[in-house]
């Protein structure tokens, strides 16, 4: 840890951290460092790079919802029901219907490998709706984290069932993508700082969903793979906005082109992500980063990433003009005296957000 957790939380006003993605069941055999086959006991847990992000968040008594997709059987109930004991907030895991199932891991610990996943069965597509979204109170978030579960961080969109894949052999198929409530597209315009924990490969679409958070934590054996010239479409969640204006436009333009895919050092090497870590400190570095940024004046740090985003399309005197009358509301607002009264005083500063 950067950062010493319990006095950071001392100064976070309550203000939660939300963990986006999917969580599981994991099965550990008995005593720990013994294969299934010699196990004496199997142990249960919460799973997945999400579920156990959010608990990691609850030990250090910091608040913290999930925004997740549960299966209606006993495995989903399970995960539910463990994340509450852990005093992560549930309200926002949604159950699923049909015949999708939570994730479920049957696991074994060795002396060489702390780690190995031995099964997985499929888990629930974590299909968050406008719905989903709007029942949240992002404005009280301060900071959202987004990570996968299992190799993948996201493989891309999910085109079972849709007009895409039912239209695919006719001679002039006919497809509707609505593209304007993709989570790249509302993480865009959100003001809350959000988080790419990337635990594990993203392709087409999930390297979008990566590219459009805030800040980018990558495992060291993670991908983004812009596959999709190779599928026949164009970035659709605004990787051809996003890309050129992060590494330039001829880098963006050979990666898009090719579909080329990039390893987590290519990718710290052209700054698409700010750190590479062991796939087991994906989670704890995004915890400890969106820890620091709760820390902050919550309106101040939405200010900033509004100013920051606006100045994408704006000239250097308009953009000034417009960071003049941000300041304006920020200067009577009761974090400003609070933060000003902190520092004279050598001490903390308590923001309220408001």
């Amino acid at each position: 840890m950067t950062l010493p957790s319990e006095r950071i939380a001392d100064h976070l006003a309550g203000r939660p951290i939300m963990v986006v993605g999917r969580a599981g069941m994991d099965i550990y055999p008995m005593p720990d460092g013994t294969r299934v086959e010699d196990a004496q006991e199997l142990v249960n847990d919460v799973g997945g790079s999400s579920g156990n992000i959010a608990v990691s968040i609850a030990k250090q008594g910091h608040p913290v919802m999930l925004l997740s997709a549960v299966s209606n059987d006993g495995v989903g109930r399970f995960v539910t029901r463990s994340l509450g004991e852990y005093g992560v907030d549930t309200r926002h895991c949604f159950v699923t219907t049909g015949l999708e199932r939570t994730s479920l891991a049957m696991a074994e610990t060795t002396t060489d490998s702390p780690d190995v996943t031995i099964y997985r069965n499929d888990a629930a597509d974590l299909a968050i709706t406008p719905a989903h979204a709007e029942a949240v109170d992002v404005p009280s978030l301060g900071a959202i984290i987004i990570t996968g579960s299992g190799k993948f961080f996201c493989a891309g969109l999910d085109l079972r069932g849709s007009d895409i894949t039912d239209n695919i052999t006719s001679d002039r198929p006919k497809a509707t993508l609505d593209l304007r409530n993709t989570p790249p597209t509302v993480l865009h315009n959100l003001d809350t700082p959000t988080i790419a924990a990337v635990n594990g490969s993203a392709a087409g679409y999930g390297m979008d969903l990566a590219l459009g958070c805030d800040i980018r934590i990558m495992a060291d054996n993670a991908k983004l793979a812009a596959a999709f010239t190779a599928r026949g479409v164009v970035p659709e969640s605004g990787g051809t906005w996003i890309l050129p204006r992060l590494i330039g436009w001829s880098r963006a333009s050979e990666i898009i082109f090719t579909g080329k895919t990039l390893n987590a050092a290519e990718c710290k090497e052209m700054g698409l992500v700010s750190h590479v870590t062991n796939n087991n400190e994906v989670g704890e570095r995004a915890n400890t980063i969106a820890k620091e940024i709760a820390s902050r004046a919550p309106l101040a740090v939405q200010a900033s990433k509004r100013m920051m985003r606006m100045g994408m399309n704006e000239t250097f005197n308009d953009h000034v003009h417009h960071v003049f009358l941000q300041l304006l509301p920020l200067f009577q607002s009761q974090d400003f005296a609070e933060g000003m009264a902190s520092f004279m005083e050598k001490r903390e500063a308590e923001f309220k957000g408001r």
